[in-house]
């Protein structure tokens, strides 16, 4: 896609070229034809509904081309036709662009989410990106599903869980959280549409306890002929009756050979659900849990700085909640294996990297586990120290859990296999 680069600000100059805000084509009557300006601020995550945004106010864009045109970000200028989706009556329903023709467009940066009080939200805020905090009004357990409006306490908003989204089966909470969507109108009633389960962040689960029983392996052998058990099948079953004998709820894999040892394995437990890169790749880190006791929120591969993990492995960062919406994260690692000073300089970097990283260590409970490919202690590598023991004097991170069992590891030459570490441990266990 060709993008038009300018120096100045194009926001800008396209609003001198229209003459008019976002809040002035809001204005316009129904059925008016006009040019418009914006930031785009959702591309495709509600199917062909897109939002744009800019200083004054924000506009729904519904156009079957205009998703497939532009990114997150994205400044654009165009024509479109207005027209109000889901009314029964004049201003009760979603004002949107239609029939839209795009005259030109330049990459910028993501429009802030603006935080605002839930009895705050009007007209005003329609297309706009919000986060506020809620109280959903609901007594018993249950589960969000698609197309529903989930009632707030004391607001005449409600959440909508749109059908384009991945939020259906996820708990709703049951006490107050701070959620981040869109503001849009049916049929005269104000909802907000949040875009992925991360939208949703509860504010008491930092102080929680969440349960479960972790399971990390190595799997190099599975799926293999040439490793482990000459028996395929044989390999997966007697890890399957592993997690059964343990009441594992979380699986940690490291090195798993191909796709189909995953899937043999959720075959033998379907109530357990995977995230991996897709496609399964040589050797990758896969993640699975127990969907029937817990709710993955999100899951995206760490992207580094530097010269990457072990055979291009990024850590795989996992985030859990339970039914009582305590939460958890999983972040499976695999190090550089090898104990030339080489491998340890690697391995090094590697953990200062994810030590460094903003967006992993959030005030929850934090599990880093895996293969670490070298001791906690002391390291491998004669005379040198633990290419970890920077984590350790950050004070960050606990050991004790695993220290009462024993180092879960599995010493053979230079490899250090599934070794757990805790962050904000307290609230884990």
């Amino acid at each position: 896609m060709f993008r038009l680069m300018t120096i100045a600000c194009f926001l800008a100059l396209s609003l001198l070229a229209t003459g008019q805000t976002l809040q002035e084509v809001r204005n316009m009557p129904v059925g008016s034809t006009t040019p418009f300006s914006g930031t785009v601020t959702s591309v495709d995550e509600f199917g062909l509904l897109s939002f744009i945004q800019d200083e004054t106010g924000a506009i729904a864009v519904f156009d079957s081309s205009f998703s497939t045109m532009v990114e997150v970000g994205d400044v654009v200028h165009g024509e479109g036709t207005l027209q109000e989706y889901g009314a029964t009556h004049p201003n009760n329903g979603l004002l949107e662009l239609v029939d839209v023709s795009l005259e030109s467009l330049q990459a910028g940066q993501p429009v802030p989410t603006t935080h605002v009080l839930i009895d705050s939200i009007s007209e005003d805020q329609e297309g706009m990106l919000i986060s506020c905090d809620v109280t959903p009004q609901w007594t018993s357990p249950g589960c969000m599903q698609h197309y529903t409006n989930i009632a707030l306490r004391d607001a005449n908003v409600t959440l909508w869980i749109d059908g384009n989204t991945r939020l259906a089966g996820m708990p709703i909470p049951a006490t107050t959280c701070t959620v981040t969507g869109f503001v849009t109108e049916w049929e005269g009633q104000r909802q907000i549409m949040p875009r992925y389960r991360r939208d949703i962040a509860l504010h008491t689960t930092h102080s929680s306890v969440f349960h479960t029983n972790i399971l990390s392996l190595n799997t190099w052998f599975l799926g293999s002929d040439s490793l482990g058990p000459q028996n395929d099948t044989l390999q997966v079953e007697l890890l399957r009756d592993l997690i059964v004998d343990h009441d594992v709820g979380i699986v940690t894999l490291q090195e798993v050979q191909n796709r189909w040892a995953v899937e043999y394995l959720q075959e033998l437990l379907p109530s357990f659900e995977a995230a991996h890169r897709d496609p399964l790749l040589f050797q990758n880190n896969v993640t699975l849990h127990d969907a029937s006791r817990l709710s993955r929120v999100d899951w995206f591969e760490l992207e580094t700085p530097g010269r990457g993990w072990a055979g291009g492995r990024r850590p795989l960062v996992t985030d859990f909640v339970d039914d009582q919406w305590n939460a958890i994260r999983i972040v499976n690692i695999h190090a550089k294996s090898g104990n030339e000073l080489e491998d340890w300089n690697w391995r090094s970097d590697n953990a200062q990297e994810l030590l460094d990283s903003a967006v992993v260590w959030q005030d929850r409970a934090v599990v880093v586990v895996g293969d670490f490919n070298d001791e906690i202690g002391e390291s491998i590598v004669s005379g040198s120290a633990s290419p970890y023991a920077g984590w350790f004097e950050s004070g960050e991170f606990s050991t004790a859990h695993v220290e009462q069992l024993g180092y879960t590891y599995l010493y053979s030459g230079n490899t250090i296999d599934h070794v757990f570490l805790l962050h904000n441990g307290r609230n884990a266990t």
